[in-house]
């Protein structure tokens, strides 16, 4: 029997479980492991579906995703056949697969249009609450939770790690959907100005430059893809709100000496000195020399994924920065695109740019907001978290599981038009 919610949603009940799963996984991104056992129930759950509908022959349906997945996954296996640290790097490629059953399972939650509804008003509810408690963390010294600031940046319930601003990035075009969804009133749209004031503000004071230019690309990708939509909504109403906007904002920055620093610091990336580019990019900068020195030694395949640590002492310089100063090395690049060419080499970063190009022409043509999360999660200059690591490609399957399940009820349905338009003719 459906179980009726609202006389705009009617779901079933096992339905209500999914989206619960879905739901516990998206909050507990907030936490640094617990979100891996919703994460393994929908591995389960997937693999099911998988069996099921592979008995059923409706498999084949699903090949737009099975092709993204495999030009991830290939070039790790491929990596791992050359790699000098086998072992590692097998125990990563082998454990990625679990990403397969788990995003058919968030594929078939957003084929399922009222579930992707409530998912959505789920996601701005948790938005909302995460700007707040990111304001009263900055402006108490500690959010709801009771957790304080780290050295003077707003972390919210993600305490200790620095993870808020990537994540609300992500969040943002999902909120900005379903706000442009809502019926047209004064009350919504300084409810607009406000909760996007309130995301600028914690934005800037969560201190994450990643974060800055992941927002940065999504802006481009936004005004790119949408710019017909943009020129028509526009107005002077909306210019007056940007100008009060970027007012606010700068006194905000002006106010706040730790964020004015951080600007002062990033001059330095445009220097030529190591040792300023290395100061301004908080070493990152021996990192990416390391990477490359890395890539012109295993250029075709790589080192294997998860393996730039391993062999990270081999190609570093005498002066490094983390070898001299702490005696250890960092796990990966802090940077996407040199991650990926140094541990899956140019085989690894051509299909790379492959799903990438595959994604932006589904966005281009479906307009979802959680493909476009997708395509900001897989931002290739993004310096914070590892692409082949297991809390970021966790939330990089996540969304695109979710947008591909719109491509692809929409794409089947397309093509079972076109059958119907073809048997009809003959």
């Amino acid at each position: 029997m459906p179980l009726l919610i609202s006389k705009n949603f009617i779901i079933e009940k096992s339905e209500l479980v999914y989206l619960s799963i879905v739901s516990s996984t998206l909050i507990l991104f907030s936490t640094e492991n617990y979100f891996h056992f919703p994460y393994a129930l929908m591995s389960i759950l997937g693999f099911l579906m998988l069996f099921r509908d592979t008995l059923r022959r409706n498999i084949w349906n699903f090949k737009i995703f099975f092709l993204l997945f495999f030009s991830i996954w290939a070039p790790m296996v491929v990596a791992t056949l050359f790699s000098p640290s086998i072992e590692r790097s097998f125990e990563k490629t082998i454990s990625y697969l679990h990403f397969l059953p788990s995003t058919y399972f968030l594929i078939k939650v957003g084929m399922k249009t009222n579930l992707r509804k409530i998912l959505s008003y789920l996601t701005l509810v948790f938005f909302v609450f995460l700007l707040f408690d990111s304001i009263v963390q900055y402006f108490l010294g500690q959010n709801l939770l009771g957790q304080p600031l780290v050295d003077d940046k707003i972390t919210s319930i993600f305490y200790p790690k620095q993870r808020l601003g990537i994540i609300l990035v992500l969040f943002c075009p999902v909120v900005i959907s379903l706000l442009l969804g809502l019926r047209s009133s004064r009350t919504k749209n300084v409810l607009s100005f406000i909760l996007c004031f309130s995301f600028i503000m914690v934005l800037a004071l969560t201190l994450k430059r990643s974060a800055w230019m992941m927002m940065s690309y999504l802006f481009i990708l936004i005004i790119i893809f949408n710019f017909n939509l943009i020129r028509a909504f526009f107005s002077w109403k909306q210019c007056v709100a940007i100008i009060i906007l970027v007012g606010s904002m700068s006194l905000v920055i002006g106010s706040n000496n730790n964020l004015r620093g951080l600007f002062d610091k990033s001059v330095g990336l445009f220097s030529a000195n190591e040792i300023e580019l290395n100061r301004a990019s908080n070493g990152r900068y021996d990192l990416w020399k390391t990477g490359l020195n890395i890539v012109k030694e295993n250029t075709l395949f790589g080192v294997g994924p998860r393996v730039y640590r391993d062999v990270y002492r081999e190609y570093a310089s005498p002066h490094d920065f983390w070898i001299n100063r702490y005696g250890a090395v960092q796990t990966h690049p802090h940077l996407f695109l040199i991650e990926i060419l140094c541990e899956t080499g140019l085989f690894g970063f051509l299909l790379f740019v492959f799903v990438n190009v595959k994604l932006i022409k589904y966005y281009r043509k479906y307009s979802d907001p959680w493909l476009l999360s997708g395509i900001v999660a897989a931002f290739p200059l993004n310096l914070h978290l590892a692409f082949y690591g297991s809390y970021w490609a966790s939330v990089l399957w996540f969304f695109l599981g979710i947008g591909l399940g719109r491509v692809l009820s929409k794409n089947n349905s397309e093509n079972k038009l076109v059958q119907c338009k073809t048997n009809v003719v003959n």
